[in-house]
């Protein structure tokens, strides 16, 4: 399948999705999906096709299976080790990634959405950029020497929480601004953050592993 050479590629997970027009901007140069088995059922009303489908396919509709018919497969068994998401993963790596976003890959099941974001923190060594859009909520992994500018439009609300056992960050025009602050592993220290009015914060994760939540429409 040489022709998959996406670099900013989106995986379609089967949890919950809160569409909006904001999501559906998010994700307009997008250049390769990749659906992760009946992660496919949010392909049309987030206005993308599919390049490739991934898993057992035993949560896929009929229906579904039928629209995306000549959409190519990679095609596992039921009883396997790794998730379908993983194995979406997988095949975005291979296909020369550097940029991966993942919809649909939290939800209901408290244990699948916290296996989610640790997936999604295991993979931050090989991607550049990992995020996560519920539509309600921007996740992204940030790790050692990344900065990221947060602007108070449609949000303002931001949590930090460290992924190893301690990260060191700075965040500027915030209303609880760090310096080289140690951000502990197990702590609420970087929980429910705003942005100020009319200013842009700035987070930079000096050393460690950490993940960004940003509250949209708070």
């Amino acid at each position: 399948m040489d022709w998959l050479k996406g670099v900013k590629t989106l995986i379609l997970a089967g949890g919950e999705v809160h569409i909006t027009q904001r999501l559906i901007n998010q994700l307009a140069d997008i250049e390769l999906v990749i659906a992760a088995d009946s992660g496919i059922r949010h392909a049309k009303a987030l206005s993308v096709t599919p390049n490739l489908l991934v898993g057992d396919f035993d949560s896929i509709s009929a229906e579904d299976l039928k629209l995306y018919e000549p959409v190519p497969r990679v095609t596992h068994q039921p009883e396997k080790d790794d998730l379908d998401l993983e194995l979406a993963i997988q095949e975005a790596r291979a296909q020369g990634a550097t940029d991966l976003s993942l919809v649909g890959a939290t939800g209901s099941r408290l244990d699948q959405s916290l296996a989610a974001i640790m997936i999604a923190a295991r993979h931050k060594a090989t991607f550049k950029r990992v995020r996560l859009y519920t539509g309600k909520q921007d996740l992204e992994i940030l790790q050692a020497n990344e900065s990221i500018e947060l602007s108070n439009t449609t949000l303002n609300i931001f949590s930090l929480l460290s992924l190893v056992p301690e990260s060191i960050l700075s965040i500027s025009n915030a209303k609880y601004p760090l310096d080289q602050a140690t951000l502990k592993f197990g702590t609420g220290l970087g929980i429910s953050n705003e942005v100020l009015a009319a200013e842009k914060a700035e987070i930079t994760i000096h050393s460690g592993l950490c993940l960004l939540v940003i509250e949209l429409g708070l």
